[in-house]
């Protein structure tokens, strides 16, 4: 539709006979007339505010700082903590003798509550070698088992309760590691020669519930 259509249609409806008397009709989103009479269809440009850039690369940059510090944090923590399997004074599950040829030793914790452990031995001596590893019976003490060593006596004593034997380990060589289970009370480790035999007491574990 022309402006001269609207304002046919405006001096029809009017009562006011003189139209030059009515103020210009502003027509903000009407297109503007092209040259030649043609109304031009050209979009009209409402001036869209441009895409905040500059705020999205900061919102981006703030973030990747972020994630940067959570890592850096979480491998400090790693580091200065370790491994909570490993905390020094945990609950080791890892048991082992050495026997050198002078004495017996045991590494590992004094104390552990029960269940499975993993127990080795190591003969470092220069002669074949047997170990032993048990509870004692309600009552007795490491220092029975020391006694009866130093008597001479043959075998595991009979108030004791066999939680791991090796009869005959070969110079410089270690037993195959074993997974074991432990019961609540007092055990000890014993290693020791064959010619002549001799027990050496190599040092006591209590187990608790």
């Amino acid at each position: 539709m022309t402006i001269d259509q609207v304002h046919e249609i405006v001096r029809g409806a009017n009562p006011v006979p003189d139209l030059d008397v009515l103020e210009p009709i502003e027509m903000p989103f009407l297109a503007d007339r092209a040259s030649g009479g043609e109304v031009s269809t050209d979009q009209i440009d409402v001036g869209m505010p441009e895409p905040e850039t500059p705020r999205l690369r900061r919102g981006l940059l703030l973030g990747a700082a972020t994630a940067g510090l959570v890592v850096i944090v979480g491998l400090a923590l790693a580091f200065f903590s370790g491994d909570s399997t490993e905390v020094p004074g945990g609950d080791s599950r890892v048991l082992q003798l050495t026997f050198d040829g002078e004495q017996c030793s045991f590494e590992g914790p004094s104390k552990l509550s029960a269940g499975d452990v993993e127990f080795v031995f190591h003969n470092e001596s220069s002669q074949a070698t047997f170990a032993w590893f048990g509870g004692l019976d309600e009552g007795k003490t490491t220092q029975d088992i020391i006694d009866y060593n130093v008597d001479g006596g043959s075998g595991a004593p009979s108030w004791t309760v066999g939680v791991w034997s090796e009869i005959r380990v070969e110079p410089n060589e270690s037993s195959v590691p074993r997974m074991l289970t432990v019961v609540p009370g007092l055990h000890n480790f014993t290693c020791g020669t064959w010619t002549p035999y001799q027990g050496y007491n190599g040092g006591e574990l209590t187990v608790t519930p």
